[in-house]
């Protein structure tokens, strides 16, 4: 198999599957160099497009998202839906985990109602065997009438033939038959829509069970395309139909057909899947279930804290960042490029060395102070991601998140939120209604991002361990007082909690050195520019004496409101373009004695709450509209100053110091 392919797809596959089953991993380790991620057409979610050759045909893969049904609840859910309703791939590959056979096959008979040529490929077989369990793959095969493969996709095992299996893909037996007034309807409902040019373009004839079933469970987005495409007679039609249908049952309809799909697949599991059950429990079992218990998970969660602290605080922000900034930038590569600069006009050398310099300031605070740190982070966030532990994570502080509008889900949103808030606010789109998406959105802007929260740690490093208690204290309060009020104002109903909880298992080295690498490369490809952009705007407007004008405006809240010198003005217009910017430049300033511990804090504190960076601004509107947009710009701003203000005068009139 070669990586880089070009010319024409000969197959295009849509990968599906639960969430955590390493369908991401496979695509990965097929499309390699080939591999891009981009939003798909008209929605937030993002889906990977590569490219692989198998025995001279080139094969196209799409990743989609990890989704539980395709009754869509979720953005998720809903592109998975149109992707094989309305496209049609030539072939799906259902991707399941060994050890969760039993949701694969429900899926799987979802997915069999399209009518789209499938294979099956049973993924993490070696930790199913570990646990005892054995699947009868040739049994399943022949009940399901598709290709059944499994492989163990972080070694490769068993990849070449689930790629041979793609050209042997093959419609799925219709192997649910629902009760016989459900089976009547949709064939009533298919006989409505079949004098229909629309309903027959693509081929979405063949789907004609999905769709029936889909409007019998009161899907809109279905319901809506048979009023666009067919016209309101038409779903007038469909909607007497599922009424009269529902009359007829004391339960939802949607329960009935759901019940209907999990009882054949206990059936199928029964029928393949044995155990040889162990009489103690693993090891990783035992700490998985320790970390979703208050009483052991609080403990285990303040030790990874912890231990984050340690690694990131000590070894990335003290000695990596004493390596980088303070030798090999401060020592070789800001004096080599001042002795390189000295004939050039005063202008250029400003510009590039000078008090605001692209390279003195820009360079200096992206790869000196932000990105050492970053590297920790990333790579103490990787190995929690390949433990698995932040869904139990989920799971502990499901209670918690509940008081405040959310439910367990909204961990990941907030998580992602730490690591960059522009990724924590699109993530919001994995929550189910408008008012948990609202409150979420509003909450993660005001997180420390994961450059912020570096320089945190690298500030509280050598002040008073009152300062981060202070700081991370008034965070954590405000947060969950704010979004307690959110979730009283806010009108909207709250989604169930359902999540999927993977095994914990020992990270793999290469696998969490891999995932920092690309979100390092991430970082120097997409953060770099605006540092340097940003400082050379600061350099201009200081050239023209812009930062004077600006500080003399903002004086009476800089000085007068917060308490901080005039200097901080240039920090909040960098932190507004890229926070990290606004953060690495914050240090810099205490560094140099600008700042006492008191106008620290109110620093951290109101550029944590304050302006969003640009991006995250941009992708909010993406996300939710101008309206949300400028209603969360209307909230932080001045929440962010009050917040600021009452910690600054609440110190000096209590004569409070560190």
């Amino acid at each position: 198999m070669k990586s880089m392919v070009i010319g024409k797809a000969d197959q295009t596959v849509l990968i599906l599957g639960n969430l955590n089953v390493g369908k991401t991993t496979i695509f990965n380790f097929l499309s390699r160099k080939t591999a891009r991620v981009s939003n798909y057409a008209g929605t937030s979610v993002e889906i990977g497009r590569g490219r692989f050759r198998e025995g001279g045909k080139i094969v196209e893969l799409i990743d989609t998202p990890g989704i539980n049904t395709i009754n869509p609840e979720s953005e998720d859910e809903i592109l998975s839906r149109d992707l094989m309703l309305f496209e049609r791939p030539q072939a799906a590959a259902l991707v399941g985990d060994g050890k969760n056979l039993r949701r694969t096959l429900l899926l799987s008979l979802q997915v069999s109602e399209y009518q789209i040529p499938c294979v099956l490929n049973i993924n993490m077989m070696d930790e199913a065997i570990q646990r005892g369990i054995k699947i009868n793959r040739s049994l399943l095969s022949s009940l399901l009438g598709i290709d059944v493969t499994s492989t163990v996709a972080t070694e490769g095992e068993g990849v070449p033939a689930f790629c041979r299996s793609l050209f042997n893909a093959q419609v799925p037996k219709s192997v649910v038959r629902y009760h016989e007034e459900i089976e009547k309807s949709i064939e009533e409902i298919r006989q409505v829509l079949a004098g229909s040019l629309s309903f027959m373009k693509n081929g979405i004839e063949k789907s004609f069970r999905a769709v029936g079933t889909l409007l019998l469970s009161g899907d809109k987005g279905i319901r809506k395309y048979v009023q666009e495409k067919l016209g309101r007679v038409i779903l007038d039609q469909v909607n007497s139909i599922v009424k009269m249908t529902q009359r007829k049952f004391t339960r939802p309809l949607s329960v009935v057909i759901s019940e209907t799909r999990l009882k054949i697949a206990n059936e199928i599991f029964g029928e393949v899947q044995s155990v040889d059950a162990s009489p103690v429990a693993p090891w990783a079992d035992r700490l998985g279930e320790w970390a979703r218990r208050p009483l052991t998970g609080i403990p285990i969660a303040l030790i990874i804290l912890l231990a984050m602290y340690l690694f990131v605080g000590w070894f990335g922000a003290q000695f990596l960042v004493g390596l980088v900034e303070g030798k090999l930038f401060g020592n070789l590569i800001i004096p080599f490029c001042e002795r390189l600069v000295s004939g050039f006009p005063v202008f250029i050398q400003n510009a590039l060395v000078g008090k605001f310099g692209v390279i003195s300031v820009g360079l200096t605070l992206a790869l000196g102070i932000v990105l050492p740190v970053l590297v920790t982070f990333f790579f103490t966030f990787g190995i929690l991601e390949d433990l698995g532990y932040i869904p139990r994570l989920s799971i502990l502080l499901d209670r918690v998140l509940k008081k405040i509008g959310l439910n367990g889900k909204g961990v990941i949103p907030f998580i992602l939120g730490i690591n960059c808030v522009t990724m924590g606010v699109l993530t919001t789109r994995i929550l189910d209604t408008k008012k948990e998406k609202f409150i979420a959105t509003l909450l993660i802007t005001g997180l420390p991002c994961a450059p912020l929260l570096a320089v945190m740690l690298a500030l509280f490093a050598v002040v008073s361990f009152w300062v981060p208690i202070i700081v991370f204290g008034i965070i954590i309060v405000l947060k969950i007082a704010t979004g307690m009020l959110l979730n009283k104002l806010v009108p909207g109903r709250k989604s169930d909690f359902i999540m999927d909880i993977p095994p914990i298992r020992l990270p793999r080295i290469k696998n969490v050195l891999i995932k920092t690498y690309n979100r390092t490369k991430w970082f120097v490809r997409e953060a770099i520019p605006y540092f340097l952009g940003a400082t050379f705007i600061i350099f201009l407007l200081d050239w023209i004496g812009g930062i004077s004008f600006i500080q003399r405006i903002g004086s009476p809240i800089v000085k007068g409101l917060l308490g901080l010198p005039a200097s901080a003005t240039e920090m909040f217009i960098m932190s507004a373009i890229r926070r990290e910017a606004g953060a690495a430049m914050l240090k810099q300033l205490f560094d140099a004695g600008g700042l006492d511990a008191i106008q620290l804090m109110v620093c951290l504190l109101v550029m944590t709450f304050l302006i969003p960076c640009l991006n995250t601004f941009l992708v909010t509107i993406k996300q939710h509209g101008w309206r949300t947009a400028l209603v969360v710009l209307a909230i932080v701003i001045p929440y962010a100053l009050l917040v600021g203000a009452a910690l600054n005068w609440t110190c000096r009139l209590m004569g409070i110091s560190f």
